[in-house]
């Protein structure tokens, strides 16, 4: 965020997709890095995040958020449906590495 403030570049809208570890970023909705923080399950519960998945990746995407921040859940049983769905949902998208190059070198 420092280099962002020095080069005078705005921050991007970032959404953040967690599975029920609030220590995982200490984030909370407001913070200054995610615009949106969004938990498919506080219990872990692996059939909740699947539920959940779609409406909240829909909800995110209705925002029009810059950069979707996703967790990784284990890829055993339904883990290895929705790390296929976060896969599907991220195809053909920047990773935020080049996101983020390209935010900065666009003021150079």
């Amino acid at each position: 965020q420092k280099l962002f403030q020095q080069k005078k570049i705005t921050w991007p809208r970032i959404g953040l997709l967690y599975f029920g570890r609030k220590d995982l970023f200490k984030a909370e909705e407001g913070t200054p890095l995610f615009e949106s923080v969004e938990d498919l399950s506080p219990g872990r519960d692996l059939r909740e995040a699947a539920v959940n998945l779609f409406g909240t990746i829909r909800k995110l995407d209705k925002m029009n958020l810059d950069i979707l921040v996703a967790e990784a859940v284990l890829e055993q049983g339904l883990g290895i449906a929705i790390m296929d769905r976060l896969r599907k949902a991220a195809a053909g998208h920047v990773e935020i590495r080049e996101y983020l190059k390209n935010s900065i070198l666009r003021v150079n």
